[in-house]
């Protein structure tokens, strides 16, 4: 069984600050909020998960003691309330008890039950499968936000991933998505060393999935070779809506305005391009186990 384990909060740039003691209370914030403004943390969408959330089969919010609910245990509901039917990508099959909180910590796990194929319909559509825990906030942010993830990727193939995601399936920032095992073969090597960020538009009928994406795209960090079992605070400042700021321990490293991106390299410089989106499909795409 594979642990990944969170710890999120969520600024907003509004004209307040808090002074409440929270485990990011002495985590600067890497953004500037500009002349004039402060930032404000936004209590509904924020957590330290400092309590205890068992794991269920059931369907179930939770979040703090004597507050109100700001989680549930599953993929999100359809834009209408009613449940999404959507099992998970690929091979994935998510899993209400893989998601609970305990000493501080979000947990998602994963895990495989040998010989397990994913059906779809009464189809098989995939001859293995793995189980996931994915979880949803029951509020929705806009921009301008700063969203913040302090993420123990795990080390494994499988992706340490968080989203802001419209409701509707067709809009996804990633603030953090990382393969960070390399497997005993090393197959995985080129992914370990790597934390992507980007993000997509998708048109559902029929699939395509557009992603400004360059090797750019894939950050790599002086000395680090493997990602897995490492812990990152990982943030994305969603400006208005066409710019897209990320930061990785505080310090900028890539930046997307409508075609334009700038990235910060190994070396620590920065480069400029205007790259070419990649438009997949559902037929191009392929899962290797």
């Amino acid at each position: 069984m594979i642990n990944l384990r969170f710890l999120l909060l969520f600024l907003f740039p509004l004209s307040l600050t808090l002074t409440a003691q929270r485990d990011w209370d002495n985590v600067p914030i890497a953004p500037n909020a500009g002349s004039g403004r402060v930032w404000e943390l936004q209590e509904a969408v924020s957590d330290d998960f400092n309590y205890t959330f068992e794991a269920t089969m059931n369907r179930a919010n939770f979040g703090p003691p004597g507050q109100a609910a700001k989680w549930y245990n599953q993929y999100h509901d359809q834009p209408d309330g009613r449940p999404n039917t959507f099992p998970g990508p690929g091979p994935t099959i998510w899993t209400r008890d893989h998601v609970s909180v305990s000493g501080g910590t979000l947990n998602i796990i994963a895990s495989r039950i040998r010989g397990e194929a994913k059906i779809v319909n009464n189809v098989q559509t995939y001859d293995a499968a793995s189980r996931s825990g994915c979880m949803t906030s029951l509020n929705r942010v806009i921009y301008p936000v700063y969203a913040e993830a302090r993420v123990q990727i795990m080390n494994s193939m499988l992706a340490s991933d968080v989203w802001l995601l419209s409701p509707d399936d067709t809009q996804e920032i990633d603030i953090i998505e990382a393969y960070g095992g390399t497997r005993d073969d090393g197959r995985n090597q080129f992914f370990a060393e790597r934390i992507h960020l980007s993000h997509h538009v998708f048109i559902r009928q029929p699939f395509r999935d557009y992603q400004p994406r360059n090797i750019n795209s894939f950050w790599r960090r002086r000395a680090v070779s493997q990602w897995g079992g490492r812990t990152v605070n990982i943030g994305v400042y969603w400006v208005p809506p066409t710019r897209l700021e990320y930061y990785i321990d505080g310090q900028l490293q890539r930046i997307v305005h409508n075609n334009a991106v700038e990235s910060r390299l190994i070396d620590e410089t920065f480069q400029a391009t205007y790259p070419a989106g990649v438009t997949s499909t559902g037929a191009n795409r392929r899962i290797t186990f």
